[in-house]
């Protein structure tokens, strides 16, 4: 019979021997373990305690439709994190961070009536009461949100941006990074995260 350790095994060496084809998902297909990983390193790293809000947390855009950033943190005591992760080092498409740079400049509680704003206007109400359900049960929304871009770049990326958008290479967030919640499964799934500087 296959062990459990031998399957994710499997599952890691899939997701790495596809990660360079041309329209293989990387992102997509890895973020279950990411999500796992991130608020770890994060609070490895800058020495915040985080607690995810959600992922693909939606930005209201003019139309009432949206910019979605990968993953919205709580930070324990302070306002909100935003972060865009990027596993191959392109550009930042300029109308994302345009939408970023306008959310930072409001406050999380305006960010969240916005997301009640999109409730009005999508069929989806059900997904978006989930979504204010993880939203309301992390009050108080402190202040405005800072933003992290996560990327393999050897230089920043969008240091024109700073100070309000910060960046980390995924070699520097996930230096000396070992899982306290998970040590088995990232001694397996470590190796997704090993970006070196492109």
């Amino acid at each position: 019979m296959t062990s459990l350790e031998s399957s994710i095994k499997a599952l890691i060496a899939e997701l790495q021997a596809n990660r360079n084809l041309p329209k293989y998902q990387f992102e997509r297909c890895s973020e279950p373990f990411l999500a796992l990983f991130l608020s770890e390193a994060i609070e490895h790293h800058f020495g915040l305690k985080v607690s995810i809000v959600a992922p693909e947390f939606p930005l209201k855009k003019e139309n009432n439709q949206s910019t979605n950033v990968d993953f919205a943190f709580k930070i324990l005591g302070q306002g909100w994190l935003f972060v865009e992760v990027k596993t191959v080092a392109e550009g930042p498409r300029p109308e994302q961070i345009s939408a970023y740079r306008q959310a930072s400049q409001k406050t999380v509680n305006e960010l969240a009536n916005d997301v009640k704003t999109i409730r009005s206007a999508t069929t989806e109400k059900r997904k978006y009461d989930a979504l204010l359900e993880r939203v309301e049960n992390c009050f108080p929304h402190i202040g405005n949100p800072r933003f992290l871009y996560l990327s393999p770049h050897k230089e920043n990326p969008v240091a024109c941006e700073s100070p309000w958008l910060e960046w980390r290479s995924f070699e520097t967030l996930f230096a000396g990074f070992q899982s306290r919640n998970h040590p088995e499964l990232w001694r397996l799934a470590s190796g997704l995260f090993e970006l070196p500087p492109q």
